[in-house]
């Protein structure tokens, strides 16, 4: 950290370990950064990343996010490789936009906030299953199955496994 900027909050760091689950919100990482997963040993792995950079120079850096940069919003905990590669790396940001960081952000923290939320006697398996009614298309959508096991169930995944036989037509009897 330079030494001209200030730390961050304990509240905004707090948060961000809660919400992230401890984890790496870099989509398809995950890492558990309280520990080492070779020897187990208990320690902070974690880097915080900036959406939008504090420096003119950096990583997505806007002027007018200057006085929220450092806001929760605009932090993500991740391990150290990907840090390094949403910033660093050969200065290759393009790939890295600040959308696309808030979508992980904002679909790992989804995630932890779901698994968080089950408990285990509720859990449920939604099986989405389509198929051609007469000429039309059911719609059915993860969402109106997550509203209908509520109260009493909950989703173990966000979308459910969907079974489409939508190309498929229905037969009567006498056409077999």
């Amino acid at each position: 950290m330079a030494k001209d900027r200030k730390a961050l909050k304990k509240k905004a760091k707090a948060k961000l370990w809660l919400r992230s689950g401890g984890r790496c919100q870099y989509r398809g990482c995950n890492k558990p950064l309280w520990r080492d997963d070779l020897t187990m040993a208990e320690l902070n792995g974690s880097n915080i990343a900036h959406i939008h950079g504090v420096a003119k120079s950096s990583a997505r850096h806007i002027e007018q996010y200057e006085d929220k940069v450092d806001s929760f919003e605009n932090l993500m905990l991740m391990c150290y490789d990907h840090h390094h590669l949403i910033d660093n790396d050969g200065k290759d940001w393009e790939s890295h936009t600040a959308d696309a960081l808030r979508s992980m952000k904002k679909q790992h923290e989804d995630r932890i906030d779901l698994l968080c939320s089950l408990t285990e006697d509720w859990k449920s398996d939604p099986l989405i299953y389509g198929k051609p009614i007469g000429n039309g298309q059911p719609i059915i959508t993860p969402g109106n199955i997550f509203v209908a096991l509520q109260p009493d169930r909950y989703p173990t995944t966000s979308e459910g496994t969907i079974i489409s036989l939508r190309d498929q037509t229905a037969r009567t009897y006498s056409e077999a």
